[in-house]
């Protein structure tokens, strides 16, 4: 059972607990309590049973947003956590859903800095449409916990620590150059749009090479052509074709040193 899992089944068991020793506590001791009380109050008795459910429905919209953030909170986020990269092995829809969106596991193969692999799984809350950026073959940093490799937490925002710790892993293995790397930092964001894609018949790290040539597009609309070659996941090998628009960096002094990513 996963951290979310168990936080939420510990907070039903806590209201259902406050709840029931209410109930005992006004069926026991309620008489008492409201003969004890001046005449004039015991008139707004019935009005209690009204007023009750009211205070408990305005402390728990009270405490609703520190409730959801101690539900969320990345347990492996701790002193002794280190960053990693995790491939997503298979992606499945569990039973809860916070605010219509449906919680996912995934399971991951995941390898540290220091080379270190293990299978681990891990838990996220992930609308609908940005399920593409988690089917299998992709790549996630992730934070883990040295010992404690059994869950993952995927890194959701885009620290500098995650984002080095990816740039890392595609360039010991191969699958981006430094030279690219620099242009994507340093360079001016655009799109271009495939005119040929060729596969060069090289496979790393269950990414295929193809050799894209592109039509890339100026800030003032025009376009020119650039050749040049891309390690894409297996899973995202058929949005990059003929026509399809692939994300661009380029740099602003030299048009021809370009940065080709995935479809977008």
């Amino acid at each position: 059972m996963n951290s979310v899992m168990k936080k939420v089944l510990v907070l039903v068991g806590v209201i259902v607990v406050l709840v029931l020793a209410l109930v005992v506590v006004m069926g026991v001791w309620g008489d008492q309590l409201f003969d004890a009380l001046p005449a004039s109050a015991r008139r707004a008795r019935r009005l209690a049973w009204v007023a009750i459910p009211v205070l408990i429905a305005v402390f728990g919209a009270t405490l609703r947003g520190p409730l959801m953030r101690w539900i969320m909170r990345d347990e492996n986020a701790t002193a002794d956590s280190g960053i990693a990269v995790g491939r997503v092995v298979s992606l499945n829809r569990t039973a809860l859903s916070v605010n219509d969106v449906p919680q996912q596991r995934l399971v991951l193969d995941v390898e540290t800095p220091d080379g270190g692999r293990f299978r681990s799984q891990a838990t996220q809350l992930i609308p609908e449409h940005e399920l593409g950026a988690f089917e299998p073959g992709a790549l996630l940093p992730v934070r883990y916990r040295p010992g404690r490799t059994r869950s993952v937490s995927l890194i959701a925002d885009s620290s500098d620590a995650a984002q080095a710790a990816l740039n890392d892993y595609l360039v010991g293995k191969g699958l981006i150059t430094p030279q690219d790397l620099d242009v994507a930092r340093r360079g001016v964001r655009t799109s271009a749009v495939v005119t040929a894609a060729t596969p060069t018949g090289q496979v790393r790290d269950g990414h295929t090479q193809l050799q894209l040539d592109v039509l890339v597009a100026r800030p003032d609309g025009s376009q020119y052509p650039v050749t040049q070659r891309l390690f894409v996941p297996a899973s995202q090998l058929s949005r990059v074709h003929v026509g399809s628009r692939v994300a661009t960096f380029v740099l602003p002094e030299d048009e021809q040193r370009v940065s080709v990513g995935l479809a977008v």
